[in-house]
């Protein structure tokens, strides 16, 4: 950032000595090269890992303002290749490029290239931050929904009666990475008609891994289930999403319940008979 001024200075043979005015001319050093950190959205919202056909924002933010030519590119290596391409100004230190994630699995690597800052330094090939993505196109694996089970008030076993409080639902989740920051979605069902959610799906973090995930569904959230009636017969399942947005429908549980939330009558207790003896 020193920024140089030059003047000439003259002798003559005696050794008088004139110093020449400054020169119009400055020079600034700047021997540092500009450098890109890249970030990523789907929708707004930023990602770690997509799926095929997701279309992924790419945007590119400078460390310095880069001339307008030549325009700033872009290319990737790795699960998914992108030829060089140039990216979409966006301001002197942000250019952004749209992307369509093909098929395979693993690390897409983004690097930079061509553009120049003022001084003429080309940019830094690899990013300082943001320069690998992860294709995610495999889906959660297979698993079977564990135990149904109704809580508070009078539990009878394969029945949800207008006592209970909730039921709560037990999910296998994997030690998968690609679960963290994925859902798990409880989903119900009476006879044989569609399966169709049971509240909203729950947030799975790192924590979440290699265990059971119990879910609770309220009264209202089962009462709201468009199959749901006297005499119907619930079967229930786990649907896992991973963070690139691969679903897995889950096994149904093995455990089903009955609706009966129909109070007996009111009744009056007939005659007392005393019998035997004398």
């Amino acid at each position: 950032g020193v920024v140089l001024s030059f003047r000439a200075v003259l002798t003559d043979l005696a050794g008088n000595r004139k110093d020449g005015a400054l020169s119009g001319n400055t020079l600034t050093i700047d021997t540092v090269l500009p450098t890109a950190s890249l970030s990523y959205t789907v929708g707004g919202s930023p990602v770690s890992r997509v799926k095929e056909l997701a279309e992924v924002l790419v945007t590119a933010t400078l460390s310095e303002s880069v001339a307008a030519d030549p325009v700033l590119q872009i290319s990737a290596s790795g699960s998914n290749t992108v030829s060089a391409v140039d990216m979409t100004f966006g301001s002197s230190t942000s250019y952004t490029y749209s992307w369509t994630v093909g098929g395979g699995d693993g690390n897409t690597n983004f690097v930079v290239s061509v553009a120049k800052d003022l001084a003429g330094n080309v940019i830094a090939a690899t990013p300082t931050a943001g320069g690998i993505i992860i294709v995610d196109n495999t889906a959660p694996s297979a698993f079977t929904t564990g135990v149904v089970t109704a809580v508070g008030g009078v539990v009878q076993v394969g029945y949800w009666n207008a006592s209970n409080s909730g039921l709560t639902v037990s999910v296998p989740i994997a030690d998968d990475a690609s679960l963290t920051g994925g859902t798990v979605q409880v989903q119900g069902k009476a006879g044989s008609g569609s399966y169709a959610a049971l509240g909203s799906a729950v947030a799975l973090s790192s924590v979440d891994l290699s265990q059971d995930k119990v879910i609770t569904i309220s009264p209202s959230q089962l009462a709201g289930h468009p199959d749901y009636g006297q005499g119907k017969v619930f079967t229930f399942r786990g649907v896992l999403t991973d963070l690139a947005g691969n679903k897995k429908d889950g096994s149904p549980s093995s455990t089903t319940l009955t609706i009966d939330t129909v109070i007996p009558v009111d009744f009056t207790t007939g005659v007392v008979v005393v019998s035997g003896g004398e």
